[in-house]
């Protein structure tokens, strides 16, 4: 099997943690990641955070059908849900309801697992109610104008690598540099920062190793 050096370039990094940046994802190729660094090109010093989410292990056991039962405060429920606060969850099946306020997104972002689709941090609970939000440690969750019909959610395994990590002005951050971090083809390499579309990230691997 022949060992490739490939990089990846993401310009313009998301500020949404529940939606950041997929900077490397290979369905079919387990990779080392050599280098990563990540630029500040704004005029004012920015935190950037660094996660792996290992998708063959996104934990079906806390997972299943649930229902959005009082729309108008975010409140879900299912019955011993087994979440704890700042988990997060992918909702992966039903029509989405429509966001109130206080989200760039007028819907819930619902479907597969993805690159693409939200991860939301579960926020206030109760052993059968939990609510989401797309911040860590939310003071408000997100509200809603319907119920929706959704059906199922995941815990997915998303561990940090950084976080909140600062660059300054003009400056660039080695978040991995000497030591190696290594991505089976189920990993998704995923970076945001504190201020939208003012960081690039170029990520150097080494891909098809065995």
């Amino acid at each position: 099997m022949a060992n490739n050096f490939i990089n990846a370039i993401k310009t313009n990094i998301s500020a949404n943690a529940a939606g950041p940046t997929e900077v490397y994802y290979h369905a079919s190729k387990k990779s080392i990641v050599i280098e990563l660094d990540a630029a500040n090109k704004s005029s004012a010093g920015v935190t950037i955070s660094v996660g792996v989410e290992d998708t063959s292990t996104n934990d079906s056991a806390v997972s299943g059908s649930f229902s959005l039962t009082a729309h108008a405060n975010g409140t879900f429920t299912k019955a011993s849900h087994g979440l704890n606060v700042n988990d997060r969850v992918t909702i992966q099946a039903g029509t989405a309801p429509t966001i109130a306020s206080g989200s760039t997104d007028s819907v819930l972002s619902v479907g597969a697992v993805s690159g693409t689709v939200k991860r939301y941090f579960v926020q206030a609970k109760t052993d059968n109610t939990f609510h989401l939000a797309e911040t860590r440690n939310a003071t408000t969750p997100i509200k809603f104008t319907n119920t929706g019909s959704l059906t199922s959610f995941t815990k997915v395994n998303f561990a940090e690598v950084v976080r909140e990590a600062p660059i300054p002005v003009g400056g660039t951050l080695k978040v991995i540099s000497g030591q190696k971090l290594v991505l089976e083809s189920t990993d998704r390499l995923f970076v945001h920062c504190s201020s939208a579309s003012n960081v690039d990230v170029i990520c150097s691997l080494l891909e098809e190793v065995s």
